[in-house]
């Protein structure tokens, strides 16, 4: 399956990064995600479309990724997402402490507005400290929710014997494979109320980068760069925050699942 083929590669070069103590890009594995989100949809032309809109909208919204994935009756599961990578050490340091301004609160309070769920989409790999995981949590969700439970037990507890932390073995019980979101769903989650189409915004400040029926015009553009390990897309070109819309082809009887 391709989004799990994915997950497995970003599992294992990034297990190879941190064996050697060095960083791995968010952005780029991010914008490598979304060419083979992209890529994959490039036979069915209406099947995925991809808006751009400029970071600094991201800090009002907490989320880095809008993810809206059609179902069957042509109604729309909103999911909007952070994504966030781990260090050698498998800390994930760019998650803040709990406060009234924290990412994950704001990431929160919007979804809540939007009938949308929030989540975070962790890359992962194995470290010297790690004791779970395996390949199919290269990429993960979890809930924004457990997160901000996390980071408020910890200040409650005033961060004794710095437990101050947050990291993979201490998330892996409550992370999902990213690939149930196109596979099988996410589990054990009560989803919010689904969207129409014409509810769905790609007006200012988005615009259209990529459409899959292009995609084969600008696919000699990606490339990944192995001598630097870093992976890259359209290099004159910053595709995150971004906004992609899977939609399901009843031409091709071709829905959502069909990514796993």
């Amino acid at each position: 399956p391709k989004i799990t083929f994915l997950s497995s590669a970003i599992w294992q070069y990034m297990s190879d990064v941190f064996r050697y103590k060095l960083k791995v890009s968010e952005i780029g594995i991010t914008n490598h995600l979304i060419f083979d989100i992209t890529n994959f949809y490039k036979g069915f032309p209406k099947g995925c479309e991809i808006y751009c809109y400029h970071a600094k909208y991201e800090k009002q919204r907490g989320a880095d990724i809008d993810l809206f994935i059609q179902n069957i009756d042509n109604t729309y599961q909103h999911y909007m997402i952070q994504a966030k990578v781990m260090d050698y050490r498998g800390y994930y340091n760019d998650i803040k402490k709990w406060s009234p301004n924290s990412q994950f609160k704001t990431l929160i309070d919007k979804a809540k507005k939007e009938k949308a769920i929030a989540l975070y989409l962790l890359y992962n790999g194995f470290t010297s400290k790690s004791k779970f995981g395996n390949d199919l949590f290269g990429t993960s969700i979890i809930e924004a929710n457990e997160i901000q439970k996390i980071r408020r037990k910890q200040k409650l507890n005033g961060y004794n014997h710095g437990e101050n932390s947050l990291y993979f073995d201490m998330l892996y019980s409550k992370m999902q494979p990213y690939q149930n979101l196109f596979c099988k769903g996410i589990q054990n989650v009560k989803l919010p109320q689904r969207k129409t189409e014409i509810e769905i915004y790609t007006g200012f400040p988005y615009s259209q980068v990529l459409e899959s029926k292009n995609i084969d015009k600008i696919i000699d553009n990606v490339h990944i760069n192995n001598n630097s390990q870093e992976f890259s897309i359209i290099e004159e070109l910053n595709l995150a925050p971004i906004r992609i819309i899977v939609k399901y082809d009843t031409k091709e009887k071709m829905s959502y699942n069909s990514y796993s």
